[in-house]
């Protein structure tokens, strides 16, 4: 039996996870609601997490699982709990961290380097070295731990598969194949780096074959849609946040994805959307920095276009080549989703998965 222990803001989430414990069978879920969505304050943010924990540490006190997993949501101070339940409980966990923290936190501006983040640090470390396994989803994310001074021998690189189906291509509004189609969908936050980005789109407002779209939000939106607004630019166009199937049927009709990730974000973090893209035989155009899992893996399997956050002359440049590649047809949509399927296929992520879980038991 696999007990799942998470949160819901309403009804409608209760009932999907119910249809799920019938799908799957073995499967017990068990929920408690919180106030989530944007816009809360840090306050009430902070009040959800400890709430949060503390039903999470009586139930694993409760129930003494044979093995938990916990995952980097809340930072820190979840994968502390676990670690705190496991000592009195008497189980095993794995850390499966989706970011590194403190150190994301740091990077984003939300955290300086005083007393709370030693201290956020100090409690990861163990977290990471007490341990039975840690999931990280790179080898970039790896070398933190190392840096960090944690030990990195019970260390797993597993990175996330795609959920959703892709689905066939539909008639969208991006499809028009006398225009070049370059599509951003995901969280605009400060890991992203847009600004960069729009730096270089300003350089082609006067061009009618190449279009930019925006699909989602975050603290960073309307920054950048009054950027856009204000210089007068009439080819970039934000959607909003959409659904899912919005979202996969969006990339299949468009010609490349946007993957924008500040400097040193590849350390702490990967960026989820790249799968997505791939999967719909979406090629990649990435601003990550040079060396990096991710800018290494888009040019060694001819992915797409993989470009450093250095300057706006690289990123513009950047962009004049993808264009004139996707005129040359450089890129096949086909051979990218069979490359994504052999790095981010469900069976293959689950079959690492599967190999820690025999190891547990060994």
């Amino acid at each position: 039996m696999v007990e799942v222990l998470t949160t819901h803001e309403n009804k409608s989430e209760i009932d999907e996870r119910k249809q799920l414990e019938t799908e799957l069978g073995g499967l017990k879920v068990r929920s408690i609601k919180v106030a989530g969505g944007r816009g809360l304050s840090p306050v009430r943010k902070i009040i959800d997490a400890l709430y949060f924990g503390i039903w999470v540490f009586i139930g694993l006190l409760r129930h003494r699982p044979t093995l938990a997993m916990v995952a980097t949501t809340p930072p820190v101070i979840m994968g502390a709990i676990v670690r705190w339940a496991s000592k009195l409980g008497g189980f095993e966990y794995i850390y499966h961290c989706q970011d590194i923290h403190p150190e994301a936190m740091k990077l984003n501006g939300n955290l300086s380097q005083g007393w709370v983040y030693r201290w956020l640090s100090f409690l990861d470390k163990n977290n990471v070295n007490q341990a039975l396994h840690v999931i990280v989803l790179s080898n970039d994310m790896k070398k933190t731990l190392l840096k960090r001074g944690c030990r990195i021998d019970h260390v797993k690189i597993i990175n996330n598969f795609v959920f959703e189906k892709p689905e066939e291509p539909k008639s969208t509004s991006l499809k028009n194949n006398s225009v070049v189609h370059f599509l951003f969908a995901g969280t605009m936050g400060r890991f992203q780096n847009l600004d960069l980005l729009i730096d270089a789109i300003m350089r082609y407002k006067d061009r009618t074959d190449v279009e930019f779209y925006f699909m989602g939000d975050g603290v960073c939106r309307k920054a950048l849609e009054s950027r856009i607004r204000s210089n007068d630019i009439h080819n970039v166009f934000f959607l909003g946040q959409k659904s899912v199937h919005e979202a996969i049927s969006a990339m299949a009709n468009a010609d490349f994805g946007i993957v924008s990730l500040a400097p040193n974000i590849s350390e702490v973090a990967y960026p989820s959307k790249t799968m997505m893209y791939l999967s719909n035989g979406l090629p990649l155009f990435s601003i990550v920095d040079k060396g990096t899992e991710l800018f290494d893996f888009i040019n060694e399997n001819g992915l797409g276009i993989a470009v450093t956050p250095d300057s706006i002359d690289e990123v513009e440049n950047a962009i004049e080549r993808a264009i004139n590649l996707h005129k040359e047809k450089f890129f096949v949509k086909a051979d990218v989703a069979k490359i994504a399927e052999l790095h981010f296929g469900k069976k293959v992520v689950l079959d690492k998965f599967a190999e820690v879980f025999r190891e547990c038991k060994s």
